[in-house]
């Protein structure tokens, strides 16, 4: 009866959670911000696909490639971190939290159901970005068909498995960033460490040691498995392992939490 009545809470709790985020900028983030870069890259092969397309040669892997490397290394930590600031947002602004821990549900619970949304807004994305790949990608067929779109496998699986790999390789970013703006009241602060972060990786991006730093898991490993036909790898493993490690830590800290 306890475990039932944990979990029909969890439910309810998570529930409570989507509904608060619909009408947010969260969202908005999660969905656009993989278009606009879908977007941006169908302006450029529409500008200069002849410079970048070879004659007789599948265009798709570079087409998609290229926008994976892009998202990889600098707008999907981006697009996280920004997404974690604005799902904490709410409470913090409304100076809500006192209230929310102080209805019949664990501290633990608020602090799971909170991360499992933030994690559904990540999932989101990670359909939202070999789809819009995708639909510009045919866009391309019609309005710019000598660049041979057409003729060719739009290797929309292969987007498929690589955006959510990327997704599970970013997971201690997902993790570290929920962590922070769920603790610090500042809106500003979690952003400018993840940046901070985001931009040391990009930086150092061929350094030696660059496996020591989390933030840059997405983009070695998609640089490790570029055929897309692998789900998991050293990177993903790790990046899963140390989310985990991270809710429990961020599970203990919500339930030391004191709300005055």
């Amino acid at each position: 009866n306890g475990m039932i009545h944990t979990v029909r809470h969890f439910h309810l709790n998570l529930y409570g959670e989507l509904i608060k985020l619909k009408n947010t900028l969260a969202l908005f983030v999660a969905g656009g911000v993989p278009i606009f870069l879908a977007f941006i890259n169908f302006i450029i092969y529409y500008s200069d696909g002849d410079k970048l397309v070879t004659a007789g040669i599948n265009p798709w892997p570079g087409y998609i490639y290229q926008l994976h490397k892009f998202w990889s290394g600098l707008l999907m930590p981006l697009t996280i971190i920004l997404g974690a600031a604005l799902v904490n947002a709410i409470e913090h602004t409304n100076n809500t939290w006192k209230r929310v821990y102080t209805s019949p549900v664990s501290k633990g619970s608020v602090f799971f159901s909170k991360l499992a949304a933030f994690l559904l807004i990540n999932l989101f994305t990670a359909i939202v970005l070999p789809v819009s790949f995708q639909l510009f990608g045919y866009l391309l067929m019609l309005i710019k068909p000598e660049l041979g779109f057409q003729h060719y496998n739009s290797f929309f699986y292969e987007s498929v498995v690589v955006s959510t790999r990327m997704m599970l390789a970013g997971s201690f970013i997902i993790a570290f960033q929920f962590l922070l703006a769920f603790h610090f009241r500042s809106f500003v602060l979690p952003m400018i460490i993840g940046f901070c972060i985001t931009v040391t990786a990009g930086i150092a991006s061929y350094w030696e040691h660059i496996q020591l730093i989390p933030y840059a898991y997405p983009s070695l490993s998609l640089r490790a498995e570029r055929s897309a036909t692998l789900l998991w790898d050293i990177y993903t493993v790790r990046a899963v392992t140390l989310f985990a490690i991270t809710s429990i830590i961020g599970f203990w800290a919500s339930a030391q939490r004191e709300i005055y």
